[in-house]
């Protein structure tokens, strides 16, 4: 098991979760038998393992940066429609009142039906099994969208640098003058790589799960899931296809967590690369646009999560200065084009 604390679970032992566990058996009729935890899971809000007397669920603190209630009500009916029309994704489990979360302490919270299984093997055929399931969300995406009672506020579209903006708070991460001129060159970076998307365009947006990396599949003998809808937004058909690319190819990542160690990769990982870029072609029709603007959200996501472990503290600034000049220098795009084309 990962290295957890009580900022990743819900620590059943205490007495503050004798609270929390009425108001579980209140609004869901059922009675907790016993509390445990995943076996390996990504390190962004508390969560925990529920057996109860209906059978065993699964409780998530919604992380503060997705509770505001619009994101909650994309992330919940989009999790419920692609539960509802693919067999790869978990049921959001409602409350006797009929909702998809609930507040407690001033947290928001949801359950869902808890899949026992493993994590990423490494294995060609799980690079393979996830990409079907992902084939299986873009259509589910691209039906959701058809539905005519969504609100605007649920289909309002958003293009792939939106992802970054957090990237101008590793600011505070400076340290030195070197650190400074990393900085900077990171902010011309994601400005090229805007400048570039909208120059391209992109006409084809579909609801994206937007979190589409390595640890939120889980794998058992019957069936591949996807979880962990927090990001869910309307996006161009290709994001979710680029953050797989990006999570599985170009990071180097700690055990069974997010976090990252080094060294920083500074080119796609050959052996799986060519696997799903050829399944991107054969199975999901890219026009050209598309292919085109493909490696460029390659770029952005990569540079996101680059600034990402920094603010995780993964890394500094210094670290991934060569991944920079990558980006910088379009050092992947060539390969990564002629593949799609």
């Amino acid at each position: 098991m990962a290295n957890l604390n009580d900022t990743d679970l819900l620590i059943t032992s205490t007495d503050g979760f004798n609270n929390l566990k009425s108001v579980l058996e209140s609004l869901y009729g059922f009675k907790i038998q016993r509390t445990h935890y995943p076996n390996s899971i990504s390190l962004t809000s508390r969560k925990a393992i529920l057996e109860t007397n209906k059978g065993p669920y699964f409780l998530k603190e919604k992380p503060r940066y997705c509770s505001e209630d619009t994101l909650i009500q994309r992330s919940s009916l989009f999790q419920d429609f692609c539960s509802q029309t693919t067999p790869h994704v978990p049921k959001i489990i409602k409350t006797t009142e009929n909702n998809y979360f609930f507040e407690f302490e001033n947290r928001k919270f949801f359950l869902s039906e808890y899949i026992e299984g493993g994590s990423f093997n490494g294995s060609e055929d799980d690079i393979e099994k996830m990409l079907d399931v992902m084939k299986s969300l873009n259509l589910a995406g691209k039906k959701f969208m058809m539905n005519q009672d969504i609100p605007n506020s649920i289909t309002k579209k958003f293009d792939s640098y939106e992802i970054a903006t957090l990237i101008p708070e590793i600011i505070k991460y400076e340290k030195t003058e070197g650190d400074k001129l990393i900085f900077n060159k990171i902010i011309k970076i994601l400005s090229a790589l805007k400048s570039e998307y909208n120059l391209i365009g992109n006409d084809t947006y579909i609801m994206a799960h937007s979190d589409c990396i390595l640890f939120n599949f889980i794998f058992n003998k019957n069936q591949t899931y996807l979880i962990d809808f927090d990001n869910a937004k309307m996006l161009p058909r290709i994001h979710d296809l680029a953050e797989f690319f990006v999570s599985a190819t170009m990071l180097n990542y700690l055990g069974e967590i997010t976090n990252l160690k080094k060294p920083v990769f500074i080119k796609p990982y050959q052996r799986f690369e060519k696997i799903i870029l050829d399944y991107y072609k054969e199975k999901f029709n890219l026009s050209r646009k598309e292919a085109l603007l493909f490696p460029i959200i390659v770029d952005i996501v990569w540079l996101w999560t680059l600034c990402l472990s920094i603010l995780k503290e993964d890394y500094e600034l210094s670290d991934i200065e060569d991944a920079l000049e990558t980006i910088e220098n379009k050092n992947n795009r060539e390969e990564i084009t002629k593949a799609l084309t």
